[in-house]
């Protein structure tokens, strides 16, 4: 999300315009530069009417206009979880501050990657001794391709690449440390500790954690615990049983109360619209400080084409993307995730009313990083909608 648009090309986008839910429209599929995009939830605002010659009839039926459509506002449209925690906002604030980045390596724990997917393909991390993208402990090899499709979705999420022309683009551009640990059935908690043992070796900075575990582990709590010590960032998943997590734990993230600087993240809605508060569905407890839009979420899919899915399963890599944005411009550790809560919406309301839960806020945390006065975020106006079946 750091285009410009002065520096992007113009596309011709059929779309259908309809009386009622406005200004959200039906779902319509273009090909662009030859990848084929879903978009739905189109604003009538985001399309460039003026030279187009857009006819709005008003009535109940739907009629066929051309708009021309920019990139940067397409991707907007299909990522409007970008456009909730302000990510394209806090890129350009960056920009405008010419602020050096530091290199930053965030290291997925997934079920992998798809390794040739476009939008990923010129992310990923490489092994300075293998050349390899990271690791495969479920099957003690290299081998990371993806089986399952949760690691690519959860890849592209977090950093999918950005000014490509393609497809989508992610929270951060940083470089992606894929680690297979399962195929999402039957999987070991404990190939996923030696997942986060290389990540600590090989030098990640923040690690994403979209798995859940009904069971605690004392070894898993002392391996989130060293991880810790050394400044890395872990961000795990509350999960989506619509559970009052303070009476039934779950893990990882129920690690989060006696870890500082651990981040346990909740599922928001996603539209811009929506009222801020925590999806009818997502865990929550003392433990998930911070939440993230996990509904409807648009990303790289294992097929190499995109697709869309729910859960908090997506809240986390946007939140580990925000903090391995905060490492590249240069805050450490415990300040990582201080400057993510500090940033944070107010608490958001949730079915089992659980205090201090406030919303992902990427521009805030980017002014904090900065040295500048924070700001209120966009006002919402709408309830939060349920995103009916939880996939992810």
């Amino acid at each position: 999300m750091r285009s410009t648009l002065s520096s992007l090309s113009v596309i011709l986008l059929s779309m259908d315009l309809c009386k009622g839910d406005a200004p959200t429209h039906t779902l319509v599929r273009v090909s662009h530069r030859g990848a084929p995009v879903d978009i739905r939830h189109v604003p009538l605002m985001m399309a460039q009417a003026a030279t187009a010659g857009v006819q709005i009839v008003h009535s109940d039926e739907c009629s066929v206009s051309h708009v021309q459509f920019l990139e940067y506002l397409q991707k907007a449209a299909v990522e409007s979880n970008l456009e909730r925690i302000r990510i394209g906002e806090a890129w350009r604030l960056i920009e405008s501050s010419k602020r050096k980045l530091k290199k930053v390596v965030l290291a997925i724990l997934d079920t992998g990657v798809n390794m040739k997917h476009p939008d990923l393909v010129n992310q990923f991390w490489r092994d300075p001794t293998t050349g390899s993208i990271g690791f495969n402990f479920a099957d003690n090899n290299t081998d990371v391709t993806d089986k399952d499709g949760h690691g690519t979705w959860c890849a592209g999420i977090a950093g999918a690449e950005t000014n490509n022309s393609i497809g989508v683009a992610g929270v951060a551009n940083v470089q992606l440390m894929i680690l297979k640990w399962g195929d999402g059935a039957g999987d070991r908690l404990s190939n996923a500790l030696k997942a986060l043992d290389y990540a600590l070796r090989m030098g990640a900075t923040v690690s994403s954690h979209s798995y859940r575990s009904e069971t605690g582990s004392r070894i898993f709590e002392a391996a989130m615990a060293k991880a810790a010590t050394t400044g890395h960032i872990a961000v795990v998943g509350a999960g989506n049983e619509a559970k009052n997590l303070d009476k039934n734990p779950v893990y990882p993230c129920s690690i989060a109360r006696t870890i500082p600087s651990m981040l346990c993240v909740a599922a928001s809605p996603s539209s811009t619209t929506s009222k801020a508060a925590i999806t009818s569905w997502s865990n929550v407890g003392a433990a998930t400080q911070i939440a993230a839009p996990g509904v409807d979420i648009y990303s790289t899919d294992r097929s190499g084409s995109y697709g869309w899915s729910y859960g908090t399963s997506a809240s986390t890599p946007q939140v580990a993307a925000v903090a391995a944005l905060m490492a590249a411009l240069g805050l450490q550790g415990q300040d990582i995730t201080d400057a993510i809560t500090r940033s944070r919406t107010a608490g958001l309301s949730n079915k089992f009313n659980v205090p201090d839960v406030g919303e992902l806020d990427a521009l805030n945390a980017v002014k904090i990083a900065l040295g500048q006065p924070t700001s209120p975020p966009r006002a919402s106006t709408t309830p939060a909608a349920s995103p009916g079946d939880v996939t992810a």
